[in-house]
């Protein structure tokens, strides 16, 4: 079973996944980032995060450095 899938199922929390496999900066934190704008932020990233609603958790993809990335949606701020 995928990580996506264990976070899906309940068996992981996304936090708890970051800080175990992932190897980005965030890690410490659960994974969680600052909010970001457009054009802050390599767009792949950008791409699977704008497709969320607040709690998905994205498909898995590949960053311009060849990593693979999850991405959780925590919430959506207003535009501005």
């Amino acid at each position: 079973v995928d990580l996506r899938e264990r976070i899906a199922r309940g068996q992981l929390t996304f936090a708890d996944a970051a800080r175990q496999y992932s190897q980005a900066p965030s890690k410490a934190r659960g994974g969680e980032i600052p909010p970001f704008r457009r054009g802050e932020l390599f767009y792949f990233f950008e791409d699977a995060a704008s497709r969320l609603e607040p709690g998905e958790v994205s498909q898995p993809f590949r960053g311009p450095d060849g990593s693979y990335y999850l991405v959780q949606l925590l919430e959506k701020l207003p535009a501005g």
